[in-house]
């Protein structure tokens, strides 16, 4: 490593979260960067890692002055050379350093959904940027659907216009994924003001960044614009450093996401699978024991699957399971929640719904099995247990209990009366 690279001209961004992981940084050259955090007077070593230090004394070192914010619990480091920067230069790079630490402060609530992610970023960057426009871009088939990002970016409700050609480079970008920023747009080859709807003749600069990778099924572009001026230095690098940390930060939501899923989802039907059923059960007798709410618990077992299976092979015999799932979606309530416990046993969480609906349940029951019948199962049957709380079962082992053993007794009657 070399002991003393070239500070002169460099300008530095660092921030730290609470537990002292460097999250972002605009370093390129690693070794600037390492020499930074180990042998300037502006960092200090501890157990916990390398933290900022702190005085008046180490506000300057090598030729570099130390800006520091914070928000919550993220800290932000700007460190610039003392020469070959203007304040108006200085001025922009700190409004940049400090929308970067807004934004990883964003992305550091759990609490947000996506949607508020994006909505939020979008508007920190284009603030610093000094946009005079800014929307999101949606892909919805062949066309891009233009809306202000304030709007919902999954519903992309109020389209201001549309993309439609594949040629227009704003369905370039959310084609390939390659980001674009332009200054000059009037003497650009391409047709840029075709995608915003408008054609204003002091329209100067345009970005448009991808925040999806290539290939997405539903792109999504953020769009931004300023008239008469072009855009100022170091906007482009915060746009890409502001989007990449909300893409990874989208992509772990996702994959989080997933797992959730594969964990509480039976992957054959979709449906809860059972270790959802038993979290579930407690918590709605919980909840009907506060408020004095009914809850019914509904227990099917398919009649002849291994028959089934063994006459016609465990494809068809997914495909009976597969369309009963279909068939308990389509006709149960909607705040019913419908779960495949395994084999060939479901569950149905029945909420708000009392002893005097068993006839209306069992209704549903046979339009299921109609659904069943239609699709060639002609000789599928199902039997079933009913329990409801708080007439039959206080608690959520004796409510199951007591639909499993209702269950069992049609399942007997089935075989003794086939």
């Amino acid at each position: 490593m070399t002991s003393n690279p070239d500070l002169t001209s460099k300008t530095i961004t660092l921030i730290f979260n609470g537990d002292f992981e460097l999250l972002d940084h605009t370093v390129q050259d690693l070794t600037l960067l390492d020499f930074f955090l180990s042998h300037t007077e502006m960092f200090r070593k501890t157990s916990c890692g390398i933290l900022p230090a702190t005085g008046p004394a180490v506000q300057k070192a090598h030729g570099y002055q130390r800006e520091t914010s914070a928000k919550g619990q993220l800290q932000l480091i700007h460190l610039h050379p003392l020469e070959n920067l203007t304040w108006v230069q200085l001025e922009a790079e700190l409004k940049h350093a400090n929308a970067m630490l807004e934004v990883m402060a964003v992305l550091a609530d759990p609490s947000l959904s996506a949607e508020r992610w994006v909505t939020q970023v979008i508007a920190h960057i284009s603030q610093a940027a000094q946009a005079d426009g800014s929307f999101l871009a949606v892909q919805q088939g062949d066309t891009m659907v233009l809306c202000p990002p304030q709007d919902s970016v999954l519903l992309a409700q109020n389209p201001v216009s549309q993309a439609r050609r594949a040629r227009d480079l704003l369905w370039q970008v959310a084609t390939t994924g390659v980001s674009v920023c332009h200054d000059h747009v009037q003497h650009s080859p391409e047709n840029l003001p075709l995608f915003l709807g408008f054609d204003p003749p002091d329209l100067q600069s345009v970005a448009m960044l991808s925040l999806t990778p290539s290939g997405s099924e539903r792109a999504l572009v953020f769009c931004a614009y300023r008239l008469g001026v072009p855009w100022n230095t170091g906007v482009q690098d915060m746009f890409e450093r502001a989007l990449m940390a909300l893409r990874t930060a989208l992509e772990k939501r996702r994959q989080w996401r997933q797992l959730q899923t594969a964990a509480t989802h039976d992957g054959l039907t979709g449906l809860a699978n059972r270790s959802a059923f038993e979290r579930d059960l407690d918590l709605q007798m919980a909840q009907s024991l506060r408020h004095g709410h009914p809850l019914g618990v509904l227990v099917l077992d398919i009649d002849g699957l291994k028959k089934i299976n063994d006459e016609h092979g465990h494809l068809r015999g997914d495909q009976l399971l597969q369309s009963f799932s279909r068939g308990l979606r389509r006709h149960m309530r909607i705040g019913d929640v419908c779960y495949r416990l395994g084999g060939d046993e479901f569950a149905v969480m029945l909420t708000h719904s009392a002893v005097g609906n068993r006839r209306a349940l069992q209704k549903r029951i046979r339009l299921v099995m109609q659904d069943v019948h239609h699709q060639g199962f002609k000789s599928a049957g199902v039997s079933l247990g009913l329990a409801f709380f708080p007439q039959e079962g206080q608690t959520p082992q004796a409510l199951l209990k007591l639909a499993d053993e209702r269950m069992y007794l049609m399942k007997k009657l089935h075989h003794q009366h086939p």
